[in-house]
């Protein structure tokens, strides 16, 4: 008698105060009912993702947004920061899942618009130097960049590498694939690129392996850039790696998580594209030194100097983001 009497109670006091219970309490008459905290949207409900990011010649940094229904005004949208971070404008620009943005080292900068099956060579305030693609060709441009000769280095999807001229015409093909991703020349005319299924590779000019880097904990590398050393960066859904030539791994930064397209900047560092974080401005050592913009951002005013409201702060930090 005694047990169920003590056992009855505690049980009345832990759904008193919340405990165990699967119902709230009963409001106090006159009062209106508790409402009930809904739950925490996923990331990718509350966040939208920056693609891809370069620097302009003075120094400023466009960012380039993917596609994303939920947000129009930055589905699509390239935006143009100062070189500390500030917003300065959104480019008028007509993309349709846009993926990459690159320097041509000529003041322009080439943008794969995929669903137009096309290239955009734009100046830094948005105006549309010149469209290159063959429609019929239904080219999906992963990424361009411009190689010294004024031809074009593409990796295009479910087809591979490729040297293109200027109106899309393919004038060297140099390695077939269905999931190349990122390509970039290397100086002696070799190419290191990406694929979802193969890796991180290089080819030489006929297009033959030469390099190749695959590990089981190294996923769906989406980025390699080759430093001065000889080593090789790579941006995988976990973060970034550094590894030799030999591949081994030096170092590994996987407090990033989901890292996307990057840039070397000319000290040592690294131009992020991060799909949780926004555009970061990492230093040498892989650290944050600078947030250019958030995730998502739910106005205009948000973007300056990379601030974010309370709310969404709040969000990111119980999410893990920041």
């Amino acid at each position: 008698m005694r047990l169920s009497f003590w056992v009855g109670l505690l049980i009345v006091v832990a759904c008193g105060v919340g405990i165990g219970c699967d119902h709230a309490p009963a409001p106090t008459p006159g009062e209106p009912a508790a409402t009930v905290a809904a739950p925490t949207p996923a990331p990718t409900e509350l966040f939208y993702a920056p693609i891809d990011a370069c620097r302009t010649p003075g120094g400023k940094i466009l960012v380039l947004y993917g596609e994303d229904d939920a947000l129009p005004h930055l589905a699509n949208a390239v935006v143009r920061f100062d070189a500390h971070g500030t917003f300065e404008k959104q480019l008028d620009l007509d993309l349709a899942f846009a993926h990459s943005i690159s320097a041509t080292g000529q003041g322009t900068f080439l943008i794969s618009d995929q669903k137009h099956f096309r290239l955009l060579e734009i100046d830094e305030d948005g105006r549309v130097l010149r469209e290159i693609g063959r429609p019929e060709r239904q080219d999906l441009f992963n990424s361009a960049v411009r190689l010294p000769g004024g031809t074009i280095l593409a990796s295009i999807l479910e087809k591979g590498i490729a040297e293109i001229d200027n109106d899309g015409n393919v004038v060297r093909e140099l390695f077939r694939d269905n999931s190349t991703h990122d390509a970039t020349p290397l100086p002696d005319g070799h190419v290191l690129f990406t694929s979802v299924e193969k890796g991180a590779l290089e080819i030489d000019g006929a297009g033959q392996i030469v390099w190749s880097f695959q590990h089981p904990d190294i996923q769906i590398i989406k980025n390699a850039r080759r430093l001065a050393s000889g080593n090789t960066v790579l941006a995988h859904r976990r973060g970034l790696v550094e590894v030799t030539p030999a591949g081994e791994i030096v170092r590994k930064s996987d407090t990033l998580l989901r890292c996307y397209n990057f840039k070397l900047e000319p000290d040592g560092g690294v131009l992020l594209a991060h799909p949780l974080r926004g555009a970061l401005v990492l230093d040498p050592q892989w650290r944050v030194r600078r947030t250019v913009a958030y995730r998502a951002p739910r106005s205009w005013d948000e973007f300056r100097g990379g601030s974010l409201d309370a709310e969404t702060e709040r969000r990111m930090k119980q999410l893990g983001y920041l």
